[in-house]
């Protein structure tokens, strides 16, 4: 099965308008990194896509998928030291992970997404071992993409890429499916929640738009314009009530008010295959992976100044922060070789721990 994202990266490099921005930004004097700096970059596992915080045990968690026949170890998540990005234990998994991994610490449970096999995997932290697979009997291969949950009612939103696309509502008490949204659009990718507003936020790529949906009626209620081409993931601040989106197309960063029914504040330039993004409350600054310019930008949540822009490595793919420790970490997939075995790259399949000076 051809990847969802390998099919993005096609259509994004063609793209006139994602080329302009990028001369933009080689013009604005961007490039300097003067409040952020990469603390460490390890190589580990292959075919590294997502991270998620452990915070309770400053752990980090990361998505390995490299199939054996094309010279991986198999699917794995990697659990690793928050400081040390030392390897302190490899899960082996029957499913292959992907663009989604989200945990709950309470219940001490990952959830990964299963694009290649469809469903989402609940993953005991303890025993490594998989308590479910939870997959709609009705379509078993449902493209997972974005797995979060809500820790205060232990509940998991998935978003699945299809078209048409689906939001599930996940039990997670018994792991089982408790209703399957089905009109949402096509490509459904990015999730973000507003637990006090009661509203969960999806970035639909294919209509560059986001969807918004209440938590009390379950049903879809509106929907704004993302400020950008191809909305991918997103970063939600709930003391301002702002939407931080990345679209891929366009390369660039838009904050909206969602207060005032998805206002664009502001839209931010920040590189080629804007893919992830992240924020810190406690430094106000955002942090966003530009996939095909091989670095990460911090920005300043205030200003909309770039603050940074930091090498990281070949194609950073996931950015997430340690609320507690303010710390980011980023993951960087390598290049890619559809035909045959991983090609050699020094600065792939790595994590790099990026720290404000």
């Amino acid at each position: 099965m051809t990847h969802f994202m390998d099919r993005v990266w096609h259509y994004t490099r063609q793209t006139p308008v994602a080329i302009a921005l990028t001369i933009g930004i080689a013009t604005s004097g961007m490039a300097t990194a003067k409040d952020f700096s990469i603390q460490k970059t390890e190589k580990i596992g292959k075919a590294i896509y997502e991270v998620v915080t452990n915070e309770a045990g400053d752990l980090v968690y990361i998505t390995s998928t490299a199939p054996v026949e094309r010279g991986g170890e198999g699917a794995r998540i990697l659990e690793l030291d928050g400081k040390t990005l030392a390897v302190k234990r490899e899960i082996n998994v029957e499913e292959a992970p992907g663009y989604g991994i989200s945990i709950n610490n309470k219940t001490n449970t990952l959830y990964t997404s299963n694009p290649r096999s469809g469903g989402i995997s609940a993953i005991d932290i303890k025993t490594g071992k998989i308590k479910k697979v939870i997959l709609d009997p009705a379509n078993p291969k449902s493209h997972s993409f974005k797995v979060l949950v809500d820790e205060d009612t232990n509940t998991i939103y998935v978003s699945i890429a299809n078209r048409p696309s689906q939001l599930w509502i996940v039990d997670g008490n018994t792991n089982e499916i408790k209703k399957i949204i089905n009109d949402v659009g096509n490509l459904a990718t990015g999730l973000s929640l507003d637990k006090a507003n009661k509203k969960l936020y999806i970035s639909h790529r294919a209509g560059n738009e986001i969807l918004v949906f209440d938590l009390n009626s379950q049903s879809m209620t509106g929907k704004f314009p993302s400020g950008g081409e191809a909305p991918m993931h997103q970063a939600f601040d709930p003391a301002t009530g702002r939407l931080f989106v990345v679209n891929l197309t366009t390369g660039n960063l838009a904050v909206l008010d969602t207060k005032d029914n998805g206002k664009i504040i502001k839209t931010i330039p920040t590189g080629k295959a804007a893919l992830s993004v992240a924020y810190d409350p406690k430094s106000k600054s955002i942090y966003v992976a530009n996939r095909m310019d091989g670095n990460v930008v911090v920005v300043d949540s205030e200003s909309y100044e770039v603050v940074s822009t930091l090498k990281t490595g070949t194609h950073p793919n996931t950015v997430v922060v340690n609320s507690k420790t303010g710390v980011a970490y980023v993951t960087n997939k390598a290049k890619a070789n559809r035909n045959g075995p991983p090609v050699e790259d020094p600065e792939g399949d790595t994590v790099s721990i990026l720290v404000a000076k």
